[in-house]
């Protein structure tokens, strides 16, 4: 079911990208920046990924079960530059989209553990006291030539 919600995520993020004009992926910048930064928050969720007993028959599906949060590194424009670009390209539309406000409805995160990746997309709380997001989070873990292995909505 969860893979089902990602899925018509991402079919309406195309659906509604057709027919404007495609934005070339270097577009999305962090301060300068081709990587996200870091958000404890995606943090956390890796972390529970690799050890909660509640994703233990994920993990196993995704063959990440050797995989410790020691191994756990946030990607970096110095080391992954190009891994980064990629990654800002397949997840150009939860970068556009905004809450109510006209704030990043998204916090995106991208994590390396032994031969993983991990893209992790949550709500971004508004700093705003009188408005609260909310909505599906996703994590998708892809191997080291970047395809997709497994991808949950929670």
């Amino acid at each position: 079911m969860n893979i089902l919600i990602l899925i018509i995520h991402l079919i309406f993020c195309v659906l509604t990208a057709q027919g404007q004009e495609l934005v070339p992926a270097q577009t999305v910048s962090f301060s300068g920046h081709v990587c996200p930064g870091s958000n404890d928050t995606n943090t956390s969720i890796v972390e529970d990924f690799l050890t909660k007993p509640e994703w233990a028959e994920r993990r196993e599906a995704a063959n990440a079960e050797g995989v410790s949060v020691s191994q756990i590194t946030l990607l970096t424009d110095a080391n992954d530059g190009s891994v980064c670009s990629s990654f800002n390209e397949t997840y150009q539309g939860f970068f556009e989209e905004e809450n109510g406000i006209g704030e990043p409805a998204y916090n995106i995160t991208y994590y390396k553990a032994s031969n993983f990746y991990f893209v992790v997309v949550t709500i971004r709380q508004s700093d705003n006291p009188d408005y609260v997001g909310f909505g599906v989070s996703y994590i998708t873990i892809s191997n080291q030539n970047l395809d997709l292995i497994k991808a949950y909505a929670f």
